[in-house]
């Protein structure tokens, strides 16, 4: 989701009895080059503050518990322009 403020991502929590203690939010600038997390949280949203202004950001969120880490989610992309009107 796109706010003044920056790029919200969201995602569900992770089911299939898998029960996780964390979410690894992954960032890339190429949707394949998925470096370190960007953010550790045990929300289910995180929010970036400071996207580069015009350029594609691409997004994946990993469930970790004590069996380690569940195969990333799909990616998704997202371009941040400062003050746009929103599209419904």
């Amino acid at each position: 989701t796109l706010t003044r403020e920056g790029i919200q991502v969201a995602w569900n929590a992770a089911t299939s009895g898998f029960t996780p203690s964390h979410y690894l939010v992954e960032r890339s600038t190429d949707g394949r080059g998925f470096g370190r997390p960007v953010a550790v949280t045990n929300a289910l949203d995180a929010t970036f503050t400071e996207p580069v202004p015009g350029k594609t950001e691409f997004f994946r969120v990993v469930a970790v518990n004590a069996g380690g880490e569940s195969p990333p989610s799909s990616v998704v992309a997202c371009r941040w322009v400062p003050d746009a009107v929103p599209v419904l």
